[in-house]
């Protein structure tokens, strides 16, 4: 099995060809020799401490020195010679169309064996020839579009050891969208190494939450490493540790830097907190696997993360997306309130009758409107929201009236955060939220041309949210420019030409390899269309409307009383008026939803409660679009076409710009809905579309660009099928 960069790298252990084994030693009382064990037993290798098979902890002093051997055999793997990537080369745009007649090619198999993927499936032994001959052609960015069942996690691991070699190392970041997603991929190939933000790890140091005293930190990493560690009870995450928090603050259990500014990543993982082991070993690693936020964050830190030979991306149709959320901003009198410490509106009601006179005159003196003139009023410049309308000039003067605004306010806060007022929830939350706020800050000053803002009432504004208009132009600086090869992977690109705008990639060096069909029996996958509901437009959601959407709802619920179904409303809004009208109209169908609120912990809890259920139930959620792999369901209803809200100034302006894009976003979102519940060729389940518009927005659409073009092909087949079934 292919762990040698595992067991020499992180664990440090060498071959011995006499023994035919991996040897080496290390201390019984630390982390690695765990690690081993776990990483040992996952992978079904023979671990042996000092000749015995078997480590009883109870019996290890904790700083003995013991010897370890991993038996490993090697004989099967052979002799792959390591390939070179290619400096830039003249290219050219190149799409790979693969069809059911597409060569395949069985050479790929040598890369399988040992692996947790031991026989390549036809649509890998397909493109992955395709994606090798063109990192040897010297193509820079390659796309690459395949539908659910592909395997495109085991392509993500193959790509980069098709160049690294069985006898070398794979060298490759690998990014996802979601943190469920990484841990997913943990689950399916253990031998990667994750890492997440540091609020997911806890500090070593028994410390408040938050603390920036440097002499109580010092005394806690005194007596810590005088003393033994001792798990603090405190509940200090390590994006709250003194590291984090005392400029200058040297932490013995923090990686340390070179002279060059540079970070350490050959040093004793031992010594080191719980977030920079992670980090260590997913540096050590061949595979470094994290999700998007994450890695977009630490690639603005100095040279936390050095350029791979790959950046693989998973899911690449939300990197877009999630890179536009790194530079937008939700920005509220929510906000003000907790920046400034305000009492709330309901801490006023609750105040004594002198405290709610006081309360209500601080916070209508400091919800004033900002000028910079007033040193006392932070509630919102009197600027309007940007329209498509909206002038080069407006947009340049009131960029920097709001560049200005939010640069005292990051002042005034940095000020009040000094008195030591904020609890340690508190000072986490207005960490992050002043790391956002100077990100928008810089590019209102910068690029206030690609800065879009839009309150909910111009005259008198509870919230404003900044968003980018493009975000090509930072798209390499945030992340791309981690590999030097990058690999999208998705089942929905849908237009290439727009997607490499979106993204900024060159086109002359970007290749495409699209599967146009699916391995799954078309039988076991029909989107059915024939039964609808009312018309669910954004102005045009009227009681009769939504009690036909209902009745519709029911009707397809009634053809499975004992099968478990998905309900996707596409918006909260929605969700609430279908659930209300079934209720009147069935309530023997509306006993059967299942609901969740919106915290994420909450969330995934129902997800997995209703995935073990054994009933009738039918999921209703906003949240399952993606991500969700319905392998239990066996019906999947979708309420409304999920086109983006052309209220928001950001979609309308770039719809008004490219109307190809709405249709594509459109396209995207939709496949990702239809691709809930059939997630293997043994899976059957049935879509349905109950929105009345969709035979026009499919079939024909607004100036020629019908939604049919942006859908992939193995999708249009299963529409095309059963659009009268």
């Amino acid at each position: 099995m292919p762990y040698r960069e595992i067991l020499g790298g992180t664990y440090d252990l060498r071959w011995s060809k006499g023994a035919r084994c991996y040897q080496g030693s290390m201390k019984l009382g630390g982390h690695k020799v765990q690690n081993l064990t776990q990483f040992c037993e996952v992978m079904g290798l023979a671990l042996a401490v000092d000749g015995a098979s078997v480590i009883s902890e109870a019996e290890a002093e904790e700083e003995e020195e013991v010897s370890v051997e991993v038996e490993y055999d090697d004989s099967q793997l052979g002799i792959i010679t390591k390939q070179t990537i290619p400096s830039a080369m003249e290219t050219k745009f190149q799409q790979v169309t693969v069809k059911r007649t597409h060569q395949e090619l069985s050479d790929i198999q040598k890369y399988f064996t040992g692996t947790r993927f031991p026989e390549p499936r036809m649509e890998q032994r397909q493109v992955l020839p395709e994606v090798e001959r063109l990192v040897k052609e010297g193509y820079k960015n390659i796309v690459i579009e395949c539908p659910t069942g592909s395997g495109k996690s085991a392509m993500a691991m193959m790509i980069p050891k098709m160049f690294g070699g069985l006898n070398g190392s794979p060298n490759a970041y690998v990014a996802t969208h979601l943190k469920g997603l990484q841990e997913q991929y943990m689950k399916e190939m253990p031998f990667m190494r994750s890492v997440m933000g540091k609020g997911n790890y806890d500090c070593r140091l028994d410390v408040e939450s938050g603390n920036t005293n440097e002499a109580v930190a010092q005394e806690a990493l005194d007596r810590s490493l005088i003393g033994g560690f001792q798990w603090q009870t405190k509940g200090c995450s390590a994006s709250m540790a003194p590291c984090s928090m005392i400029k200058g603050f040297k932490c013995d259990y923090k990686t340390p830097r070179t002279e060059s500014g540079a970070y350490n990543w050959g040093f004793d993982t031992d010594l080191l907190c719980d977030y920079f082991e992670a980090l260590a070993n997913a540096q050590n690693a061949g595979y470094f696997i994290s999700n998007m936020s994450y890695l977009m964050a630490m690639n603005q830190v100095g040279s936390m993360l050095p350029q791979r030979d790959f950046l693989i991306v998973d899911e690449a149709h939300q990197l877009t997306s999630a890179m536009t959320g790194f530079f937008s901003l939700d920005f509220s009198v929510k906000v003000i309130e907790r920046l400034l410490q305000l009492p709330t509106h309901q801490e006023v009601l609750k105040a004594s009758e002198a405290d709610q006179i006081a309360f209500q005159n601080l916070r209508k003196r400091t919800l004033e409107s900002w000028h910079p003139n007033n040193s006392f009023a932070w509630g919102f410049p009197q600027v309007p929201s940007v329209r498509k309308e909206s002038t080069d000039e407006f947009r340049q003067k009131a960029s920097a009236v709001w560049a200005a605004y939010f640069s005292a306010l990051i002042r005034k806060v940095n000020r009040k955060v000094k008195a030591k007022d904020y609890s340690a929830e508190e000072l986490k939350y207005i960490y992050n939220t002043l790391s956002r706020l100077e990100s928008v800050t810089q590019m209102l000053k910068t690029d206030w041309k690609n800065c879009l803002w839009q309150a909910n009432d111009d005259n008198n504004p509870e919230w404003v949210s900044f968003k980018p208009l493009d975000i090509g132009n930072y798209s390499d600086e945030l992340m791309l420019n981690l590999g030097k090869v990058r690999i999208f992977l998705s089942g929905t690109i849908g237009d290439i030409d727009i997607y490499q705008q979106e993204l900024g990639l060159e086109k002359d060096n970007t290749a495409f390899v699209q599967v146009a069909y699916s391995s799954f029996p078309l039988a076991n996958r029909p989107v059915f269309t024939h039964t609808v509901g009312g018309k669910m437009g954004y102005s045009s959601k009227s009681e009769d409307e939504i009690r036909k959407t209902a009745q519709a709802v029911i009707d397809i619920m009634n053809r499975y009383p004992n099968g478990k179904g998905l309900i996707l409303p596409f918006t909260d809004k929605l969700e609430k008026s279908v659930v209300a009208a079934i209720e009147i109209i069935s309530p023997e169908n509306h006993n059967r939803l299942v609901q969740h609120d919106k915290k994420s912990r909450a969330r995934n809890q129902v997800f997995t409660d209703f995935d073990s259920s054994v009933g009738n139930d039918v999921l209703i959620s906003t949240y399952a679009n993606q991500g969700y792999d319905g392998k239990t369901v066996d019906f999947c209803i979708i309420v409304k076409i999920p086109f983006p809200a052309i209220g928001d100034v950001r979609t309308a302006i770039k719809m008004k710009k490219n109307p190809g894009w709405y249709r594509m976003m459109t396209a995207n979102e939709l496949t990702q809905m239809l691709g809930r519940v059939v997630r293997s060729p043994e899976d059957i389940g049935h879509n349905y579309i109950i929105d009345p518009q969709f035979g026009f927005h499919y079939d024909k659409g607004f100036e020629g660009s019908p939604l049919r073009d942006y859908v992939p092909q193995y999708l249009r087949e299963s529409i095309t099928v059963n659009r009268k079934a």
